[in-house]
């Protein structure tokens, strides 16, 4: 899916490092804070990933699949967004579903795509593998995740962009060295 355009996966990186430094630099942050940057995430993320699912249209029909996550993102975003006091346990609960549901898919994603070289196909199911592990540590700890989900979303988020940033890039080279025609 992130062949065609690695520079939205560098961006999509960025943009989760960006949120992640913020919530582990600031860990003192308001629950209004913590929803609001969490439903500006989701909505950023979700969008990034319809784009992603478009450009991909051009050249596969596959990217259809790939849409309805970056419209639960958004739904989810703007839910959160436009009903603030939502109760932040069953914001908890919002993140942590998210972070299951997106962490099995990149988790099966990257250990299924065979046109990808085994780098970029453990890259994406580790990033899977840390959303799998946050959501389920949110679930089962709910009220102890109040006082820790600064921080454990905050390093999600600087982990999760760190390999789409390195994703990315090293998408980018191989792009570059496929149009060259060294590769």
């Amino acid at each position: 899916m992130f062949a065609v355009n690695p520079w939205s996966l560098v961006i999509r990186g960025i943009v989760a490092i960006i949120f992640g430094l913020f919530l582990t630099m600031w860990p003192g942050m308001t629950v209004a804070t913590i929803v609001l940057l969490f439903a500006l995430f989701a909505i950023i993320d979700g969008t990034v990933i319809i784009i992603m699912a478009m450009a991909k249209g051009r050249k596969d029909h596959r990217w259809v699949s790939y849409v309805p996550f970056g419209i639960v993102g958004i739904i989810l975003g703007l839910i959160v967004l436009l009903i603030p006091e939502i109760s932040f346990l069953i914001l908890i609960y919002f993140i942590a579903a998210w972070a299951l549901i997106t962490g099995f898919a990149e988790f099966f994603l990257g250990l299924a795509a065979g046109s990808a070289s085994g780098a970029m196909r453990w890259l994406c199911a580790l990033s899977g593998l840390f959303s799998i592990i946050l959501g389920f540590l949110m679930f089962i700890y709910p009220v102890s995740t109040t006082v820790i989900l600064i921080w454990l979303f905050g390093f999600y988020l600087l982990i999760f962009g760190v390999f789409a940033v390195i994703s990315g890039l090293w998408l980018h080279r191989v792009n570059k060295k496929i149009a060259a025609g060294t590769v």
